[in-house]
């Protein structure tokens, strides 16, 4: 075949193909985004689920939360430095916050640091207070939770 005999372009193939392309490149920055905006999604879940048991006062339930073991009961011992007795003078309705009734993840971030950073630090504000809120570490392998080493602010 000659090039004055080839086949001309189909310009309805090329239209499909450069709209498929700038589609994929579309759906790969939508993705991108998204993946960005909810990276700390899991763990403000885990908090989310915490402090829903609490306000439901299931307190055994949000004690293997915090663990991030269900089955602490049986391994009581492992979880010395932070018992379930001292997890309710904490949370329970003596604790600082009093009865909780009420939640709202406020936000979450990743602190800087020279080095690995193990967790994530999520805000809660807990029962509507305008002071300082409820600051939990996410551990970001077992999703276990703790106090916050580090200050959050609304």
């Amino acid at each position: 075949m000659t090039l004055f005999g080839a086949k001309p372009e189909d310009a309805k193939k090329d239209l499909f193909r450069e709209r498929l392309m700038w589609s994929v490149v579309a759906l790969i920055l939508v993705g991108a985004v998204l993946g960005f905006v909810f990276r700390h999604w899991p763990h403000e879940r885990v908090v989310d689920r915490f402090f829903d048991q609490l306000e439901a006062g299931d307190y055994r339930a949000a004690y293997a939360t915090w663990n991030a073991d269900p089955d602490w009961e049986k391994n009581v011992d492992k979880y010395k430095l932070y018992t379930y007795g001292q997890f309710q003078l904490d949370w329970g309705p003596s604790g600082e916050w009093g009865k909780i009734t009420k939640h709202k993840i406020e936000g979450s971030v990743e602190p800087t640091s020279a080095g690995r950073v193990t967790g994530i630090v999520v805000a809660v504000r807990v029962n509507d207070r305008t002071a300082q809120p409820a600051c939990i570490w996410v551990d970001k392998k077992t999703k276990a939770l703790s106090f916050s080493p580090i200050e959050c602010k609304f």
